[in-house]
């Protein structure tokens, strides 16, 4: 991830991303932003249902030989 570049993470609205361990992880990363769905948010089960076919179709058995060039870029 470009340092420049802010990270945008949207979770579901569970009780352990709330703790104060990650509350103060994220106090240290101010381009880490943190927006929490709604409880019960149904549009949030299409995008990680659409994730886990990604996975599952495109990026499982796959081999990736650049991985080691890409070690310490982020």
């Amino acid at each position: 991830m470009p340092r420049e570049l802010d990270v945008h993470l949207v979770m579901d609205n569970y009780a352990t991303h709330k703790t104060p361990l990650i509350r103060r992880w994220l106090v240290r990363r101010p381009r880490w932003h943190v927006h929490l769905a709604q409880t019960s948010s149904s549009w949030l089960n299409q995008v990680e249902r659409f994730f886990a076919l990604l996975i599952s179709k495109m990026i499982t058995g796959m081999s990736y030989h650049v991985c080691g060039d890409q070690r310490g870029r982020a």
